[in-house]
């Protein structure tokens, strides 16, 4: 989707980098990572639980927030969502 002006970033909160690397591997994840190894994102944007998903604007604003699992639902109806943005 990046072809869209989508990209998806990983933000590993509370593991190890060992099993962090791991979860990736076991799942196939294949898009960028990195560690918050001090939890300073996850407070920055408020993270209440593991997993969310933030969805955020060409400015970086937070737009949407899921939190839990994030559906093939969920996520094709805030990938549309961002696109009514400005």
């Amino acid at each position: 989707m990046k072809g869209q002006g989508v990209i998806f970033l990983g933000v590993d909160f509370g593991d190890t980098q060992k099993d962090g690397m791991a979860f990736l591997q076991h799942y196939g994840i294949t898009y960028p990572n990195g560690s918050d190894s001090q939890s300073a994102t996850s407070i920055d944007y408020g993270v209440t639980g593991v997993p969310e998903t933030f969805f955020l604007d060409r400015r970086g604003v937070v737009v949407q927030k899921v939190t839990g699992e994030l559906t093939k639902q969920s996520l094709v109806s805030a990938l549309q969502s961002l696109e009514h943005q400005p």
